[in-house]
């Protein structure tokens, strides 16, 4: 989106002003980059970036004429970058009365564009009889010498053109008020400022002027950037106070009053959403980041409260977006170039890019295309998101924790059918969960009549002790934490050594011990980020053995629970469906002579079992016993 500073509709001089004498400023603004000094260090003499404080102190009538005209100022002393130190101005809370006056403005980019050359003045010549004009707007399509329709062409060599760069930029989540959408504003940037280092997701804080542009459906109002700071890690201080009222809570013993404290039960899931909102440390090595984050699936019936987990869970995190899966496209989850009235490819990122560093909370998950999950593959375990499209190529940060919620395939959970055919996610997406909870409707007295109590004492207001939900108090808290990295105790490693040996020589008293592993790497490490979130949420710098206990009692009421009642994870089979495996694979390979190939639709359409056949090729594969070919759509007998 490109904006021409010469058709800003705003009234620089009104009655009686006197216009700005450019030479003489520019000679006063000289004198303050030569002679201001700090412990007689002159900061300007070989520095592009002044601190409008610094100007104020310097010379007060210098810094009112800026404030007063601050886009012909910077104007004339382009090549400056200027900062303020004044508090935030609220997007929200920009209107016509902050117009050409300078504004402090924090939040996060969601879209931005590629660097491109905007002209300023444009030298022309006629074709015909070589008159010469300068223009600021406009090309004239005829010579006032009556020469040929259209006549002039530019001369780009006398022409002054500006670099410009144009973004879209969200309110801060701390600047939202709850319940309330996000404000946005359009920002343009020119010259030095523009920069390859700004991708949707990024986290801004600038100094600009508010100005308006007129278009054709009216006025439209941007701020033209003059400084951006570049240190806009989000650094939250805490009071002494504070940090011992926080090391006084005692977050995990009142957990359930906390967490989501108008839904009863699901004490697991709480602890997992809790687990979730804290998170595990993200480590690199070798220049490969591990993931920290924790992602979480609750899959169950309708009317189990997934959903308002999910909106409880967006309220308190710190950075949190909510979004549905019917309503979410692939790009509208990562990220996607779009082209604007202008005809220029912006970059903009999706919910996952947004969350950054946060929370993303995916309702529906299973109303979603098939496509569109395989899109999140990369963003949920690699943390990236990869575009290459338009000419723009770049990666963006998703370093997000996901908790998604969907029901099963038939609206409610089957119990007569298999596990498998309950639900339609395949192993791929399932795997990238550390928690994944089948929350069931089950009809019993007991669970029933505490149910509908809770119901009407909420609805009533009885008895509901909610004084240590304060969403604010937790967001800081969660924050807090969240800056300790705690290490693993000795007898804690041993504790996880034990349960990932001891799960897997499970696998040893089966006979055909090679279809299964009870646990693989990736469970392993979900563990110890459930461990290392336990002790982020005791503010414990080193991870004891009882955090990991907890973690694993987790991981097995949640995730070995989902496999043992029949859902396959990658690497992980229950007997009975590790059985049926190894019949699939022995018919597929009688039909299925050596060097023959045949497609896995119609080996499905064959034998009437889609999820089995597919879990069968995998394990073929693996053995080098078939070959898959044409994207993973055909399979061929190998030798």
């Amino acid at each position: 989106m490109t904006y021409q500073d010469n058709t800003v509709t705003s009234a620089d001089l009104l009655s009686g002003d006197v216009p700005l004498n450019k030479e003489e400023i520019k000679k006063q603004f000289q004198a303050f980059l030569s002679s201001f000094s700090i412990n007689n260090q002159y900061i300007y003499r070989n520095r592009k970036t002044v601190q409008l404080a610094h100007l104020a102190v310097f010379d007060q009538v210098l810094y009112n004429k800026f404030l007063a005209k601050p886009r012909e100022f910077v104007d004339l002393v382009d090549g400056y970058e200027f900062i303020s130190e004044k508090s935030f101005d609220l997007i929200r809370n920009l209107d016509a009365s902050k117009t050409n006056k300078i504004v402090r403005v924090r939040g996060i980019v969601t879209s931005v564009s590629n660097v491109h050359a905007k002209p300023l003045t444009l030298y022309l010549t006629c074709k015909s009889c070589f008159v010469v004009k300068e223009v600021t707007d406009v090309i004239p399509r005829s010579c006032q010498n009556g020469c040929m329709f259209e006549p002039f062409i530019i001369v780009p060599e006398k022409s002054k053109v500006v670099d410009t760069q144009s973004l879209k930029v969200q309110e801060d989540f701390d600047d939202v008020p709850s319940n309330e959408i996000p404000r946005h504003c359009t920002a343009i940037i020119n010259n030095a400022l523009c920069s390859n280092e700004l991708v949707p997701g990024s986290n801004i804080v600038f100094t600009g002027i508010l100005l308006v542009k007129s278009s054709k459906t009216g006025s439209v109002p941007f701020i033209r950037i003059i400084g951006i700071e570049k240190d806009v890690a989000k650094q939250k201080s805490f009071t002494e106070e504070e940090i011992h009222r926080f090391k006084s809570f005692r977050f995990f013993d009142n957990l359930q009053k906390i967490i989501a404290p108008n839904i009863a039960g699901h004490d697991d899931v709480k602890k997992a959403i809790a687990c979730l909102l804290f998170g595990g440390t993200r480590r690199v090595k070798n220049g490969v980041a591990l993931r920290g984050d924790i992602n979480v699936l609750l899959l169950g019936d309708p009317g189990v409260a997934k959903s308002q987990m999910l909106k409880f869970t967006s309220q308190i995190a710190p950075i949190s977006v909510y979004t549905s899966g019917k309503g979410s496209s692939a790009a509208g989850l990562t990220a996607s170039v779009i082209r604007n009235s202008m005809r220029e490819y912006t970059l903009e990122g999706g919910a996952l890019v947004l969350s950054d560093m946060g929370v993303c909370c995916i309702d529906e998950f299973d109303k979603m295309d098939e496509f569109d999950r395989v899109a999140i593959h990369e963003a949920m375990e690699q943390q990236t998101v990869s575009i290459a499209k338009a000419g723009i190529t770049t990666v963006l940060n998703t370093r997000t924790a996901v908790l998604a919620a969907a029901n099963p395939k038939f609206g409610r959970y089957d119990d007569l059918k298999a596990p498998a055919e309950n639900i339609e996610f395949g192993s791929t997406i399932l795997s990238r969960f550390d928690c994944i909870f089948i929350l069931k409707d089950e009809k019993r007295m007991d669970r029933d009549i505490a149910l509908a109590k809770h119901i009407l004492d909420v609805n009533t207001n009885v008895s509901i002790d909610d004084t240590l939900y304060d969403a604010e108090f937790i967001k800081r808290y969660v924050t807090y934490a969240k800056s300790i990295s705690p290490e693993m105790d000795a007898q804690a490693k041993q504790r996880i050594k034990n349960f990932y040996i001891k799960t897997r020589q499970a696998v040893h008293s089966h006979s055909k011990k090679e279809f299964s592993i009870p646990i693989t790497v990736r469970q392993l490490e979900a563990v110890i980020r459930i461990s290392e979130a336990f002790a982020r949420m005791s503010l414990n710098t080193r991870v004891l053995p009882e955090h990991v206990d907890e973690a694993i009692h987790l991981f097995r009421v949640s995730t070995m629970n989902a496999v043992n009642d029949g859902h396959y994870l990658d690497g992980m089979l229950r007997s009975d469906v590790i059985s049926k495996v190894r019949t699939m694979a022995d018919r597929i390979l009688k039909v299925l002579g050596v060097g023959n190939a045949r497609s896995i639709a119609a080996l499905a359409e064959h034998f009437g079992e889609r999820d089995i056949v597919g879990q069968a090729v995998t394990y073929l594969v693996r053995k080098d016993k078939l070959a898959l070919r044409d994207r993973g759509r055909v399979v061929i007998r190998m030798p």
